[in-house]
């Protein structure tokens, strides 16, 4: 079997992913014939990982003979764990310490090894397969995105004067806060702005958009978030009153005393996380903030704040549940989607936060929750903007 200087690269990068998790000491791949392709070991000369790779390979195949296809095995040592994938023309393995967070190192093992599998798989002397083809170039300085950004300073000119708190998130929040990632971004179908508001100032508001040209769509008082439209201009914008509420709630007044344009990317991470019926154009979302805002577990300006992450998944099961599954699909979306680089620092973004959740001390609320699993609905079905 051979492998070009860029493919070993490539597969470098997925074990130095696999590497950055808590516990894992080290990693490897060899091929199917039990000899080692690359490894990230530092603790292990090349012969230890060489007769590691050996067993490994050794243990898979004589496993099948019983004629059951193996995905995974896992192997206990003296001070520790060796977590083998079966790829197709080859095996994964990673070596873990004892206080290894297992679920994690499985999830991000499976995404490893799905592009293993393609790098790895035996070469026929045919013609070489057509790579995927990338994701198109989006110009994300279109129209729409144009638009709305002008219709959200004409907003803004006036709601400043007036000392009306409105930040604005969804697609042109994103938008906003990720000028070096905005080629991930699909510009929006909708001509729709939405932005998050105190409860205090709803009388200013609806007086500022009257005054704008948009008519009140929401007429009922004690409802948590306003709805207008502007006729004339064919767009629409909902306000967020204190919360964000729609597969899940979060509380957005921590958020609106920052002076930001767009509201934080904490706050618009979680806007996002919280879809369980998941869209390419959310991933796409979720991908540029990952992208462009390192992580952080205090909370510092510029960067998604862990603490309020994890504390809404530790009290909340159905947050918990939402969360963990948009990151799996997430970091399954940047695998196969986007480009080698941006996709290795996105995934391994995304595997600390599923990591910090994970590890997160639950309530007693979540724990009681948790018994009931998906038996019953875990989120809300939103209404309609």
């Amino acid at each position: 079997m051979s492998l070009t200087w860029l493919t070993v690269n490539e597969i470098d990068a997925l074990l130095k992913q696999l590497n950055s998790i808590l516990g894992v000491v080290g990693s490897f791949v060899c091929s199917d014939e039990g000899k080692v392709v690359t490894q990230l070991a530092p603790r292990y000369t090349d012969e230890q990982a060489q007769r590691a790779a050996r067993i490994a390979h050794q243990t898979l195949r004589t496993l099948e003979t019983s004629g059951v296809r193996l995905t995974d095995v896992d192997l206990n040592f003296g001070q520790g764990y060796v977590v083998l994938k079966n790829l197709r023309g080859g095996v994964l393995g990673i070596v873990c310490a004892r206080n290894v967070n297992i679920p994690i190192v499985r999830l991000n093992a499976d995404l490893v090894a799905k592009k293993l599998s393609d790098v790895l798989q035996p070469r026929a002397p045919t013609v070489r397969r057509k790579s995927e083809p990338t994701a198109p170039t989006i110009t994300t300085e279109g129209t729409s995105f144009v638009e709305l950004e002008a219709e959200w300073r004409r907003i803004m000119r006036e709601a400043l004067p007036a000392q009306i708190t409105l930040r604005v998130l969804g697609e042109l929040g994103t938008w906003l806060c990720c000028p070096r990632a905005r080629h991930l971004l699909t510009p929006p179908i909708q001509r729709h702005l939405i932005f998050g508001a105190l409860t205090v100032q709803r009388p200013a508001i609806e007086r500022l958009y009257t005054s704008l040209g948009y008519r009140t769509l929401t007429t009922e008082p004690s409802t948590r978030a306003l709805r207008f439209n502007h006729p004339q201009r064919n767009l629409t914008s909902t306000i967020y009153l204190d919360t964000f509420s729609m597969y899940h709630t979060f509380n957005l007044v921590p958020f609106l005393t920052l002076e930001d344009a767009p509201l934080p990317e904490t706050a618009l991470f979680l806007s996002r996380l919280q879809f369980v019926e998941m869209s390419n154009e959310i991933l796409r979302e979720l991908s540029a903030l990952l992208l462009e805002h390192e992580i952080s577990p205090r909370d510092e300006p510029g960067k998604i704040q862990l603490a309020t992450i994890t504390r809404l998944c530790a009290d909340d099961w159905g947050w918990y549940k939402t969360a963990t599954m948009n990151l799996q699909r997430l970091m399954g979306f940047a695998l196969k989607t986007l480009d080698p680089n941006e996709k290795t620092l996105i995934i391994e973004r995304a595997s600390r936060v599923m990591q910090a959740i994970e590890e997160s001390p639950k309530s007693s609320a979540w724990q009681s929750r948790a018994r009931l699993g998906e038996s019953t609905p875990w989120y809300n079905v939103p209404s309609p903007l």
